[in-house]
């Protein structure tokens, strides 16, 4: 079990990281260890966004289905959300409530991949940050999550499957580039 920050993650907090962060980049590496307490849908562990349009990783659909991706909707004057593009990444089984498990999500200008525990489980060559219409709001925590994360990192590369498995259980010194 990994060693963390215990914050409490109820469905009512979470951490709230600098605007702006994605501004220019063409590629982005989210990871960490997460524990959700509930696997219903829309459980957002990290988030990037504004509203109407968001970079996430959570959960979508099905119970214990993992998402990854970019999505951007519309709302109709009833508040009620449709889709208008973007492109996401399922991995339908991925979460238990309770588990930890390592989630990487890359994207990079050859498309998007998500991985569990260091295992690719889907890929998007659509998935690029330019779908991405900008991230006032940026947190960990976000849209009723319940759970806990451990060792979240957020890298201004795509890094690749070999990288993400070597790193899985090293603690950073700080200096990684």
């Amino acid at each position: 079990q990994p060693r963390m920050l215990d914050v409490p993650m109820t469905g009512r907090g979470f951490i709230a990281l600098p605007p702006g962060m994605l501004a220019g980049l063409e590629a982005i590496t989210l990871e960490g260890w997460m524990r959700w307490d509930t696997v219903e849908s829309w459980r957002n562990s990290m988030f990037f966004g504004k509203d109407g349009s968001n970079l996430r990783i959570g959960t979508a659909g099905n119970p214990g289905q993992l998402q990854f991706g970019i999505s951007n909707v519309r709302r109709d004057a009833a508040g009620n959300p449709s889709w208008v593009s973007g492109a996401v990444l399922m991995a339908p089984g991925a979460l238990q409530v309770g588990e930890w498990v390592h989630v990487a999500g890359v994207i990079g200008t050859d498309g998007g991949r998500l991985y569990v525990n260091g295992t690719e489980v889907a890929s998007d060559p659509n998935l690029k940050l330019s779908l991405h219409a900008g991230d006032e709001i940026n947190q960990l925590g976000h849209g009723e999550f319940a759970g806990a994360m451990d060792e979240v990192r957020v890298w201004r590369v795509a890094r690749t499957g070999d990288e993400i498995r070597q790193h899985l259980f090293a603690k950073l010194t700080g200096r990684e580039p």
